[in-house]
């Protein structure tokens, strides 16, 4: 998969910061119904984060449970 920058008002191929584009998929039917990260490790890791605070920051983001 293709890495792309962290900034993404850059337009530099070379720029320093990238990381892999997020991978999502919708699970269940009707009420249960949730999208899932797949890459949401991978993504974390190349963002220097842990994993529990990009689920955090994208559930609170996306007013999500």
């Amino acid at each position: 998969m293709a890495n792309i920058n962290i900034r993404r008002d850059v337009a530099d191929p070379f720029y320093r910061y990238k990381m892999e584009r997020l991978q999502s998929k919708v699970e269940g039917k009707g009420n249960g119904i949730k999208t899932v990260i797949v890459n949401i490790s991978n993504v974390a890791h190349q963002l220097a984060r842990p994993q529990a605070l990009q689920q955090a920051m994208s559930s609170s983001t996306l007013v999500s449970s």
